[in-house]
C-alpha cells in the first residue's frame, strides 16, 4: 500500500504531466472516468499558471497573439513545473526559455519584451528605501565629493532594447492602438525605476548607462569623472557628472551616498 506521501508525489507528477500511476488510485463511474476526475486538477493548474504568465506579461500575449501564447504558456509550463508556493515568480524563467526554447527562440522580439516587462515588475515590487534629496547633496562637504559614493536604490533596471517593445507595452496598458512591432533604427539602453508607487522608464544616453552600470561597482564620484572623459572634453566632465548627480536624485535613484572612512592608526 502506497504511503500518503507516495501519494502527494504521484498526484503531483500527474499533474506535472509526466506520471500516469495516478489513474490506479481513483476510480471512475458514469459520469466521470477516472482520467476525467484527474484531469480536472490537472487543467486548473495549467489554466492558473497561465493566467498568472497572462497579467504579469500582457505585452508578450499582445504579441504572440491569444492562441499564440496559450500554446507558448503551455510549452513554458510543461519545461518548468511550479517550484514554490508563490506563484509571483513562476514566470522568473520565461525570459531564458524564450531565449533557447523552440520555436519562441527564432523570435527574440518576445524574450525582449519578456525581459522588459519582467524588469518592470521587479521593480514595482522591490522593497521600498529612503532617498536621496537636493538638500543630502548641499551638506555634503567639497572636500569629500570626489571619495563620495552614490548608491543606487533597489526599484531600477536597465534594459537593453532593440524592439519598440516599450512603446507596444505602453499602449497595451493605455488601451491605445498597439503600435507594428519593428526593430530600432538605434538600439537603446532603457532605465526603469519605480518612485513611490509609480514606474518610470526613459531612455538613456550612452554616457549615463554606462555611468548607472558602473555605480553597482561603488564607482565614486572622482572616478564617475574619469569614466565620462570617454564621451566628453575634460573641462565639460564636472558639468555633466553634477547635471547627472542632479537628474539621479530629482528622479529618486539613489538611496545615499557613502563616504569612505577613514582608519588612522597612530604609533609611538
Amino acid at each position: 500500500m502506497s504511503t500518503l506521501i507516495q501519494l502527494q508525489r504521484d498526484f503531483q507528477d500527474y499533474v506535472y504531466g509526466s506520471n500516469d500511476g495516478m489513474l490506479a488510485y481513483v476510480v471512475g463511474d458514469a459520469k466521470l472516468t477516472a482520467e476525467e476526475r484527474l484531469n480536472v486538477y490537472a487543467e486548473a493548474y495549467r489554466l492558473r499558471l497561465t493566467e498568472v504568465l497572462a497579467n504579469e506579461f500582457p505585452g508578450l500575449k499582445m504579441l504572440a497573439s491569444e492562441r499564440g501564447f496559450e500554446v507558448l504558456a503551455d510549452d513554458y509550463i510543461k519545461s518548468s513545473p511550479s517550484s514554490q508556493f508563490n506563484v509571483r515568480w513562476y514566470g522568473a524563467g520565461l525570459v531564458d526559455f524564450l531565449s533557447s526554447a523552440e520555436p519562441w527562440g527564432k523570435d527574440p522580439a518576445l524574450a525582449e519584451m519578456a525581459a522588459w516587462e519582467d524588469a518592470m515588475s521587479l521593480v514595482f515590487d522591490a522593497r521600498d528605501e529612503s532617498t536621496v534629496t537636493v538638500a543630502d547633496i548641499s551638506a555634503v562637504a567639497p572636500t569629500d565629493w570626489p571619495a563620495m559614493i552614490p548608491v543606487l536604490q533597489h526599484a531600477l533596471r536597465c534594459v537593453s532594447l532593440h524592439w519598440n517593445v516599450a512603446a507596444i507595452r505602453k499602449a497595451v496598458d493605455e488601451m491605445a492602438v498597439i503600435p507594428t512591432l519593428g526593430a530600432l533604427e538605434i538600439s537603446e539602453c532603457r532605465l526603469v525605476w519605480r518612485k513611490e508607487l509609480t514606474v518610470y522608464h526613459r531612455a538613456l544616453e550612452p554616457d549615463e548607462a554606462w555611468a548607472i552600470q558602473a555605480l553597482d561597482g561603488n564607482l565614486c564620484f572622482g572616478e564617475l569623472c574619469d569614466g565620462l572623459c570617454r564621451w566628453h572634453d575634460e573641462e565639460a566632465v564636472p558639468f555633466r557628472a553634477a547635471a547627472l548627480l542632479r537628474r539621479w536624485v530629482e528622479d529618486g535613484l539613489l538611496s545615499e551616498f557613502r563616504l569612505p572612512t577613514i582608519n588612522q592608526e597612530t604609533s609611538d
